[in-house]
């Protein structure tokens, strides 16, 4: 397993902390990893200082949407939409963490055109629940 970073998600950091210390918005940083065979592991992270209320039920923060619960899909690359798990399908979803499975789907984006998306299975867990200034969110993604 090889992890890199996405070089998108680390522009949208430098541009959401710049926005951040304008309007107190949350930053956030993303991880990836190289599919090896059919399987894969990636990771995306955010971070707020707000505390977090234990017993509200966390969504998940798709770029600049407001938490929702159990989306459908969930992006994991904000600058070029070519990362992201889709059609999941959610095993548990609690105030921890939520844990379900959908197809993993990447592009390289390039000079405007995206390549023709490479796509497997994995098995998606959200955890890490802070407190957005739109409501409670997981704040972090991993794929395997």
């Amino acid at each position: 397993m090889k992890l890199h970073r996405q070089p998108a998600a680390i522009a949208l950091v430098a541009a959401v902390a710049v926005g951040s210390a304008l309007s107190g918005c949350q930053a956030s940083r993303a991880k990836t990893a190289t599919p090896a065979a059919s399987s894969a592991s990636s990771s995306t992270k955010a971070s707020t200082s707000a505390p977090y209320p234990k017993k509200a039920i966390p969504g998940w923060k798709n770029c600049i949407e407001d938490p929702a619960m159990k989306p459908n899909t969930v992006m994991l690359d904000c600058i070029h939409e070519a990362t992201y798990v889709k059609k999941v399908k959610w095993k548990s979803w609690s105030s921890e963490r939520a844990v379900g499975t959908g197809t993993y789907s990447t592009s390289d984006c390039g000079d405007k055109r995206c390549s023709k998306p490479k796509t497997w299975t994995v098995t998606l867990v959200l955890s890490d629940p802070v407190m957005t200034p739109e409501g409670p969110a997981f704040s972090n993604a991993v794929t395997y």
